[in-house]
């Protein structure tokens, strides 16, 4: 017998020094509400901190600036951000699965039966029960379960044939049940806590791909700001000429130089100027709204369309080539990170739903010690042939209180050992069948995305750079332009003073100027802007504005 109880011991040692290390290396976690990781997954540094909201007033702001605000104050970033501490929350909740608990029970019990059996030596029994147990249960990461309780029972009874009364009853016990086939191994049983692991990898990912697009959706903005602040600019510019011309052409009439209708001219000349620099400076305050609700959390914004301007500055736009571009964007590229995490998820879950196909086979090892004491009542008056010395024997043995019943128990005089099977085979099997179906559905479809979006890589890499190539062309060209219509005025000008060309062909040439230098800075810009979305592509704009992710 002792043999092989030290024998189970062992068994039970080998199984723990088994479990334990792994649940401590896979499932060590602190409490998060005094984990300052899990509500600042990510931070950046910024002159403005995270708490700006405050608008600088006349403030002329760079693209560095902007960036920056729209990280601190953009709503869409905050509530992404908050996707983040959730998944961190999740994989804290799929953690609790191997946490052990405590179980404690108690309960009072009284009972008066009627006892018709001469056996009971009375009309009716009286029965008192007073238990107590208290079991600590953990669930291991092979799927095993571990279960020690401890319990003890105060039973009092007027039968008069118990030999001890009232009797103190306690067990100690240990299971362990340990799943063979389906639920037993350690990816079906940390399935969650893998899962919940990539999706706080993923939610990373996907806030830091949220973070780009704000900033090229800033740079975007910024530039198109840009070009209508320089359209506001040669709006005003083409004011000023339509006004110096109708003051020349004012002069000619006067002196009799040029007819009546070309000063009409003229002044519908000027007016048409002055009606498309209204229209030009409304579309600046429309596009300027709109920024401002990237850039600051305020519900009302159009009050401060009027208090700042945008800096046009030199920015380090050089930009890799093709196929380095491609190196990155696959190395960095948040989507492709997130789908590939989805894909590793639906992989984990697919093997774990056809482990589950399997029938269930569960082996249980079971350790028991039992303890007895109580009061050995007077058996001279027993209603049997008692042999002698039975008294003496049983005070020996038994006589004693609650707390040597315990102590009986821990001494492990009395034991007994259970080694169980368990088998159940499903017939059919249709849930799991069809479980592992919809996984491996998902698996493929997770497959397809991710090839689906290398494609789409491809693709925006290629027309990324074709446009930058015709964005070089047109800038090119629109210089060119420039030169051309400013010599082009020149010359229209000298001609209108010596009144060679007409007024119809002075504020043609100076039309075309203003146009040719609106086209030549839009070019510019666009380019630029082009550029940026090569950052976004290959997933470098955050570096480019000293955004850090921590």
């Amino acid at each position: 017998m002792r043999k092989s109880i030290l024998f189970l011991f062992f068994i039970f040692a080998l199984f723990f020094s088994w479990n334990f290390p792994v649940d401590k290396n896979y499932f060590r976690c602190s409490f998060p509400y005094f984990n300052q990781i899990f509500y600042s997954q990510y931070k950046f540094e910024s002159s403005f901190g995270e708490s700006e909201i405050t608008f600088p007033k006349k403030k002329i702001l760079t693209l560095r600036e902007c960036v920056y605000l729209a990280i601190s104050n953009n709503l869409d970033l905050k509530i992404e951000k908050l996707n983040v501490e959730n998944s961190v929350s999740n994989f804290f909740k799929a953690q609790s699965t191997f946490e052990p608990y405590l179980e404690n029970k108690f309960y009072y019990k009284r009972n008066v039966t009627p006892s018709p059996s001469v056996f009971q030596g009375v009309g009716s029994s009286k029965t008192r029960e007073t238990y107590y147990s208290s079991s600590f249960v953990k669930k291991f990461s092979t799927g095993a379960l571990f279960n020690f309780t401890f319990e003890t029972k105060k039973m009092d009874t007027n039968n008069i044939f118990f030999l001890i009364n009232p009797a103190y009853n306690t067990t100690l016990s240990m299971f362990i049940t340990q799943p063979l086939l389906k639920g037993g191994g350690f990816d079906v049983n940390k399935e969650g806590i893998y899962i919940a692991r990539n999706n706080i990898e993923e939610s990373k990912e996907k806030y830091r791909d949220r973070v780009e697009e704000v900033i090229l959706n800033v740079v975007k903005n910024y530039y198109d700001i840009l070009v209508y602040q320089k359209n506001v600019e040669l709006a005003k510019k083409r004011v000023e000429l339509a006004r110096k011309t109708l003051n020349d052409v004012k002069i000619q009439v006067k002196a009799g130089v040029r007819p009546l209708v070309d000063e009409k001219k003229a002044e519908a000349e000027f007016y048409r100027q002055e009606e498309n620099l209204i229209e030009v400076e409304n579309n600046l305050k429309k596009l300027k709204s709109s920024f401002l609700t990237i850039l600051f959390p305020f519900e009302d914004v159009e009050k401060y369309v009027d208090y700042f301007n945008l800096k046009d500055e030199k920015n380090d736009l050089s930009f890799p080539e093709y196929q380095e571009a491609k190196e990155l964007a696959l190395k960095n590229r948040g989507d492709l990170k997130a789908i590939s995490l989805e894909l590793k998820n639906s992989k984990l879950d697919l093997k774990v739903k056809k482990k589950n196909l399997k029938p269930n086979l569960d082996l249980t090892l079971g350790y028991f010690q039992y303890g007895l004491k109580g009061n050995v009542p007077d058996l001279s008056n027993f209603p049997f042939h008692i042999n002698p010395g039975t008294q003496e024997a049983l005070e020996k043995n038994y006589s004693g209180g609650i707390s040597d019943s315990i102590g009986n128990a821990f001494r492990g005089k009395y034991n007994g050992f259970t080694v169980q099977f368990d088998f159940k085979i499903p017939i059919g099997n249709k849930y799991a069948k069809a479980e592992a179906v919809s996984s491996e559905i998902n698996y493929h479809k997770a497959l397809y995305q991710l090839k689906d979006i290398r494609q789409k890589i491809n693709l925006e890499l290629r027309n990324i750079f074709r446009d930058i190539e015709k964005d070089k062309k047109k800038i090119l060209m629109a210089e060119r332009e420039l030169e051309a219509a400013k010599e082009e005025l020149r010359g229209e000008e000298l001609k209108f003073k010596y009144e060679i060309s007409t007024l119809r062909d002075l504020i043609d040439a100076q039309n075309k100027y203003i146009s040719a230098r609106l086209n030549y800075f839009s070019s510019r810009k666009e380019f630029e802007k082009n550029i940026f979305t090569l950052y976004r592509l290959t997933s470098t704009i955050c570096d480019k504005f000293n955004v850090k992710f921590k």
